[in-house]
């Protein structure tokens, strides 16, 4: 396998020695079977014309054409700032991916936002499936080296339509995190309770931003996003990225500096899920009872997050009003309650927003 993974040659056009100018694919695969998701990258030669006698024939899905090789790929990524790929044949953690591209003349079009009409066909392309290679990266120098504005890319080296959402979604995620818009919680899962940070998502600005990425996601992100079946929602994929993003990088920047919170146990594991909140792997170690009881806890502390997500958004005010003299004193003359009178009002005043 690992060999077949380093197959692929470096593309690069006949008349030019400089290295193939490449763009960059990908973004996030949602986890299946109750496993988290995670971020991979491929890349395809933006400018190589494939001869069709060049195509493989056979059924099945063939090897991307214009894919660009994994080690070149590692290359342009360290370059960026990834870590750990860096390194050669099986030392690069990749894997495969079956997309589905529309094609001309046997060859998939290139995958940007709208590929040229080469032979005057305006009807929608049959999609035939295309085995590309990708390198799976970690998602915390994702966020920050795609969310950088602009990213800090190779001069031979550009993003696709679908990288470029993706940057747009990290900047919001560091937008979220400077802000300190997230909340700590806790999650069931398979072998006990995780503890998990969450994105708070209520201000309208972000909501509209919210809105906005689900309405403009590229229909490439939907296909890369699921392994089988059919293509999830906008909505679910976001969100899922949102939710990874927001949990990894708040792990990641408390590894170095862990932060001790006098915590009151109240008979609850608090000790324990704080820890888990600090550690990579998030598992809290306890029982199903006292994770049931933590569980109750939590959601009754973030119950009025969860109001403000459903409520209009409101402007609140107090306002002091001074007491008026009594009835029947002379116009002019000095007045004032004595201390025993509780005759001053605060009034509470709301506005919605919109």
């Amino acid at each position: 396998m690992a060999a077949a993974l380093t197959a692929l040659p470096r593309y690069r056009p006949a008349d030019s020695p400089s290295p193939v100018a490449m763009r960059l694919h990908g973004g996030w695969r949602a986890g299946a079977g109750g496993e988290r998701g995670h971020f991979a990258i491929w890349a395809e030669a933006s400018f190589v014309t494939v001869p069709e006698t060049s195509l493989p024939a056979g059924k099945g899905p063939r090897q991307h054409p214009r894919q660009v090789s994994l080690e070149a790929l590692a290359d342009a990524l360290t370059a960026m700032g990834f870590p750990g790929v860096s390194g050669r044949g099986a030392a690069l953690p990749a894997s495969k991916v079956v997309l589905r591209f529309p094609v001309i003349s046997g060859a998939p079009l290139p995958a940007v936002e709208n590929p040229p009409v080469l032979d005057g066909r305006r009807r929608p392309r049959k999609l035939i499936p295309h085995v590309v290679q990708v390198l799976r990266v970690d998602i915390a120098p994702a966020v920050e080296i795609l969310g950088a504005f602009p990213p800090a890319l190779p001069d031979d080296v550009e993003l696709g339509p679908d990288m470029a959402y993706w940057a747009r979604a990290c900047r919001m995620v560091l937008h979220l995190l400077a802000r300190q818009r997230f909340a700590p919680g806790m999650e069931h899962t398979g072998d006990g309770a995780r503890a998990v940070w969450s994105p708070v998502i209520d201000d309208p600005r972000d909501c509209e931003k919210l809105s906005a990425l689900i309405e403009s996601m590229p229909r490439g992100c939907r296909a890369f996003a699921c392994e089988s079946g059919p293509e999830p929602p906008a909505k679910t994929i976001l969100e899922g990225f949102l939710g990874a993003a927001t949990d990894t990088c708040i792990r990641r920047w408390l590894a170095g500096n862990p932060v001790e919170a006098p915590l009151g146990e109240a008979g609850l594991p608090l000790s324990q899920w704080w820890g888990a909140l600090q550690r990579s792997d998030g598992g809290v170690g306890i029982s199903a009872a006292q994770a049931e009881q933590l569980d109750t806890a939590l959601r009754s502390w973030l119950r009025p997050l969860a109001w403000s997500r459903t409520l209009t958004p409101i402007r609140t005010c107090v306002r002091l009003e001074e007491p008026f003299p009594p009835a029947g004193t002379p116009e002019g003359h000095a007045w004032a309650p004595s201390p025993e009178e509780r005759c001053w009002s605060l009034r509470y005043l709301l506005q919605p927003m919109f």
